[in-house]
């Protein structure tokens, strides 16, 4: 099925299963927000660089669920990951 997908100020049309639409559709809002809210965090940023960053705490995300063994449900959110992205800007100078 063929689905238009907002991300961010981009608009995407994917081909996807059915009973992953939503999977999709929620994804797409999820970068959105991941998105604005590094461009509010880092005004002075190059969107292709917030997209670099974005990417990089949306994998740190997934990396996240990746090694959580035990059976507790998953509390990491985008902003754990900001804090992760704001200090390793400063600890490398930017």
């Amino acid at each position: 099925m063929k689905i238009h997908v907002g991300v961010g100020a981009y608009r995407l049309v994917l081909n996807v299963d059915m009973t992953d639409e939503r999977l999709y559709r929620e994804a797409g809002i999820h970068v959105g927000e991941v998105y604005d809210d590094l461009a509010l965090r880092y005004p002075r940023k190059s969107p292709e660089e917030l997209w670099m960053l974005a990417a990089y705490a949306m994998t740190v995300e997934c990396g996240k669920v990746l090694l959580d063994a035990s059976e507790t449900p998953l509390v990491s959110t985008a902003n754990d990951c900001i804090d992760e992205i704001d200090r390793f800007m400063e600890d490398n100078g930017f």
